[in-house]
């Protein structure tokens, strides 16, 4: 508990110097192209249409979902993942990617995490504008329900913060742990339904198991907010919820353990 009032203490501190990392992160990492930030939109667009080309045209499946065509479908469910998938492989990075932070001027390293998700989040935010843009074009209006996304987005955020945090710490101390990650990305991917159904699935132990997965959690929330219209108190999507919860304090638990007994060695790792 200590070193978590610590951690928070320096975020709290630091506030003002994370977000200018954070937006001089996103700078940096369209600076130098033609289209600048529309690369943010363009990039998950075409991964999106490689998809619906695949499955909707090449494998012909017409499925709709609460009278929402697969494509609408598809789309809101890839919208977080491509923001878990950044900080997923960005966050293991976090700390080496932003090491002349920790070895010449002693910046706080528990703030680095943050600084990776958050600028991923910006970039989240503008695309979930573009999915939204996208329903009202196809005669889908704004509702109630959309209120969720907030919801879900700060629970994704959470996560993937604490998540961060551990991944980049072990990372910066083994380069095969960060190999380890980048390789796992893609099971990740398939193990959280973002091109399926999990309640189609019809083993109950697999089933019951991918409902653990915070990834799970968050895509199905972002479904139910734009195509099933229902409410995250209601007792399925509640019960995803607190598994979401229970899995996140340990994650939370493992990162400040981790960072406890190993974060005075990063400076002279680095």
């Amino acid at each position: 508990m200590v070193t978590l009032a610590d951690i928070l203490i320096e975020h709290f501190t630091h506030l003002r110097q994370i977000f200018l990392l954070a937006k001089a992160h996103l700078i940096k990492t369209y600076k130098g192209s033609a289209l600048g930030w529309s690369w943010a939109i363009i990039s998950p667009s075409i991964t999106i249409a490689v998809y619906y080309f695949a499955f909707a045209v090449g494998l012909r499946i017409s499925r709709s979902y609460n009278n929402y065509p697969y494509f609408l479908w598809l789309i809101a469910g890839m919208c977080p993942w491509f923001y878990i998938r950044a900080t997923f492989n960005g966050g293991a990075g976090a700390i080496r990617v932003q090491s002349y932070l920790v070895t010449k001027i002693r910046y706080p390293v528990s703030t680095l995490p943050t600084v990776i998700c958050l600028s991923e989040l910006f970039t989240h935010l503008m695309l979930v504008v573009v999915v939204l843009v996208i329903f009202c074009c196809m005669g889908h209006k704004p509702d109630i329900y959309w209120l969720q996304i907030p919801l879900y987005t700060v629970i994704m955020f959470l996560f993937m913060n604490a998540w961060s945090l551990f991944a980049s710490v072990v990372a910066s101390l083994s380069k095969d742990f960060f190999h380890l990650v980048r390789s796992s990305t893609m099971v990740l991917f398939w193990m959280s339904g973002i091109l399926y159904n999990v309640n189609d699935i019809n083993n109950f132990t697999v089933r019951r198991i991918m409902r653990l997965n915070p990834v799970t959690t968050v895509v199905a929330g972002y479904r139910n907010a734009l195509i099933f219209k229902s409410w995250f108190w209601e007792p399925s999507n509640l019960l995803l919820l607190r598994n979401s919860i229970v899995v996140y304090f340990v994650m939370l638990a493992v990162a400040v353990f981790t960072y406890k007994k190993l974060g005075k060695e990063l400076p002279d790792v680095l």
